[in-house]
């Protein structure tokens, strides 16, 4: 028999054996658990739990499992019988009308019964793996992109303290080589060096978006 939730307690189940953690309940509000999550700082655990209840991939996933259960209850069921009904009309007077009732059934329905079930099972099974494995490459992919974002994120705040440490230095050159202390070429240095500092942040920070980008359209946000 198929469970009531479609077979999602044994990807559930196949998926803890190998270390992750989906939602006890397939059905289960996503967008508040989502809203929770996203309510205060994300760790790499929160990351998968809103890619495993958001991702657009394994809602889809998750569909083509519970349509594959159907197909089980499906198979496992024959075509409704028909009824054939006829009437005679005698011609003599003395002979009753005779009725006849009969009910049919596709017989080669009855031949691949077995052979149809056992089928439309082993394509469940595979659905079911099929579930799993897009689960593990999807987690794969959001601690990827999650680690990347936290390293984007690290050295997008190193850049920007370089830049303003190296413009505060072009700014108290410029105060130095306006009282006569430092010649305009050492000032030029520190003008380039800021220069330099800046794009370095400006670079930094683009790449924390784009990790950031990739980062939220595995977890569904994008």
């Amino acid at each position: 028999s198929i469970p009531a939730d479609r077979g999602y307690s044994d990807v559930r189940q196949q998926s803890m054996d190998r270390g992750l953690r989906l939602l006890d309940d397939v059905s289960a509000d996503r967008s508040t658990l989502v809203g929770e999550i996203l309510a205060r700082p994300l760790t790499a655990d929160d990351a998968l739990r809103v890619a495993f209840a958001n991702n657009p991939r394994v809602l889809i996933e998750y569909a083509r499992l519970g349509l594959s259960g159907a197909e089980v209850v499906r198979a496992g069921r024959l075509s409704n019988p028909t009824l054939a009904a006829s009437w005679q009309s005698s011609s003599e007077s003395s002979d009753a009308d005779r009725y006849s009732f009969g009910i049919t059934q596709n017989f080669a329905e009855l031949l691949l019964l077995s052979a149809r079930t056992r089928f439309s099972k082993g394509e469940f099974e595979r659905a079911k793996l099929d579930v799993t494995q897009a689960l593990l490459d999807l987690a794969a992919s959001v601690q990827s992109a999650y680690y990347a974002t936290v390293g984007a994120r690290q050295v997008a705040a190193l850049r920007k303290r370089v830049a303003t440490a190296a413009t505060a230095t072009a700014e108290l050159s410029q105060r130095f080589k306006d009282a006569g202390n430092i010649p305009a070429v050492d000032l030029a240095i520190a003008q380039a060096a800021a220069s330099d500092a800046i794009l370095e942040q400006e670079r930094a920070q683009l790449e924390v978006s784009r990790a950031e980008s990739v980062l939220n359209q595995l977890m569904g946000l994008g």
